[in-house]
């Protein structure tokens, strides 16, 4: 007789996700979206500094695909706020760079500029995330606001059909004008693949008056870095006790439950100054 082939033992059931893994899943999807948007702003930055030259001269009064803007950096708020001017049904907006520079410097007259029937979409850093909701408030349009994982490219695209980029390199001729419908419309999907993942903008958090809020975001920093009490009172020279006194207060402020939840609530927030 032929032995019977032994029993297959029973799969265990697959545990149901846990809404902690879920969450970390979205937020790795939407890293791998950033990640794709920036090498796609990157790789059309790279495009239209070799383009212009091949284009330059060659296309008489007709616009180019892809053109260097004239003026430099000084000259982007101002095309960025035309190009949204001129749009009929959309406007996406990245704001990327600090507030001092790029877009968000813009951000009050590029938004003003959307007509009241443009659907504006507005994709900002934890830093801009301040211009770009106060720019938000002020327009005629809405204005939806999201914060991603975007860092040293700002963009706006118009209908699917111009984009214009900056880059933070500081240097002349740092903006391009693209025109190449399949160009665009390629950064407007990765657009929308970050957008998903992005969560809204987080309130508005008011730490007092000008000095106040100066010196609250120090305390964030020393926070969301951990140091230790010691020596965060030492880094301010203030005591240990006014150094506590201080941090309870801010984390009552931002509506946090711990000084670690202050921290991260700040960052989202943009609150944290630079390294120094």
């Amino acid at each position: 007789m032929t032995p019977a082939d032994p029993p297959t033992p029973a799969t265990a059931p697959r545990p149901a996700p846990t809404a902690a893994a879920e969450a970390a899943e979205a937020a790795e999807a939407g890293a791998g979206a950033a990640d794709d948007l920036e090498r796609a702003l990157l790789e059309l930055r790279a495009l239209g500094r070799s383009a212009v030259a091949r284009y330059r001269g060659h296309c008489g009064r007709a616009a180019a695909p892809v053109e260097e803007l004239a003026g430099g950096p000084a000259a982007v708020p101002a095309a960025a706020a035309r190009l949204a001017g001129r749009a009929r049904s959309t406007v996406e907006v990245i704001l990327a760079v600090d507030a001092g520079s790029g877009l968000a410097a813009g951000a009050d007259a590029l938004l003003a500029a959307a007509g009241p029937a443009v659907r504006v979409r507005v994709l900002c850093s934890p830093r801009t995330a301040a211009a770009g909701r106060r720019a938000g408030a002020a327009a005629p349009a809405e204005v939806d606001l999201r914060v991603g994982r975007v860092r040293a490219l700002d963009a706006v695209v118009a209908d699917g059909r111009v984009a214009l980029t900056r880059s933070d390199d500081g240097g002349a001729g740092s903006a391009i004008v693209v025109r190449s419908g399949p160009v665009v419309r390629a950064v407007a999907d990765l657009f929308d693949g970050v957008w998903r993942g992005a969560p809204p903008a987080p309130d508005p958090i008011d730490l007092g008056g000008p000095d106040r809020a100066a010196f609250a975001a120090q305390v964030l920093r020393l926070l969301y870095a951990g140091y230790p009490d010691e020596a965060a009172a030492q880094e301010l020279a203030v005591s240990v006790r006014t150094y506590r006194r201080h941090v309870a207060e801010i984390v009552a402020a931002v509506g946090a439950r711990s000084r670690f939840q202050a921290g991260m609530r700040a960052a989202a927030a943009g609150l944290l100054p630079p390294p120094q």
